[in-house]
């Protein structure tokens, strides 16, 4: 049986479809409001796009390049995942929070065309002087997503680039809770 969100509930169950791709959880959240007003939900939508890059900075020479960031200093790439999270309210007519169409679009606009395939470190103009490592990506793509997205919906941003690394960036208002993977 298939779990998954309550938004795609009876259309996934009357066909006996999977959820769409890239829906990765949608999950309720603790609020301060006072339970008449419909439920706050957060949800996660995953894409995967795949760059290269290097790590460097420019008033460094080789060596010393080598020595701060090791083999990341060579140019190299990764098939990245990015988790996009998003918050709204439950609108009563359609059962859900959040517009993924919405959301696709603007991820879709505001990061994949400018980044998936792309060498990050050499031929994205906008990536000029920043150290693409995935704490820099992960802020970078924040402030390139969160003006394509409706005012106070992105919640959430993370960059994961290996099994064994992922970014989470909040904005600058980040509490610095870290959101359980």
């Amino acid at each position: 049986m298939w779990r998954f969100a309550a938004s795609c509930a009876a259309c996934c169950a009357a066909t006996s479809r999977p959820p769409p791709v890239g829906l990765a959880f949608l999950e309720p959240f603790a609020s301060s409001r006072t339970g008449n007003e419909a439920p706050l939900v957060r949800l996660t939508r995953a894409v995967d796009f795949s760059a290269s890059l290097r790590c460097a900075r420019p008033d460094l020479s080789e060596d010393e390049n080598r020595a701060l960031f090791g083999r990341a200093a060579s140019p190299h790439g990764h098939n990245y995942r990015l988790e996009v999270t998003v918050a709204g309210d439950v609108d009563p007519v359609t059962g859900m929070s959040v517009d993924l169409g919405l959301v696709d679009t603007a991820v879709k606009a505001a990061l994949l065309d400018r980044v998936d395939h792309y060498d990050l470190s050499a031929t994205v103009p906008e990536l000029a002087g920043v150290i693409t490592t995935g704490e820099g990506l992960a802020r970078v793509f924040w402030q390139w997503l969160e003006p394509a997205l409706p005012p106070g919906r992105l919640r959430r941003l993370a960059v994961v680039e290996t099994d064994s690394n992922a970014f989470e960036y909040g904005g600058e208002t980040d509490t610095g809770e870290v959101t359980p993977r």
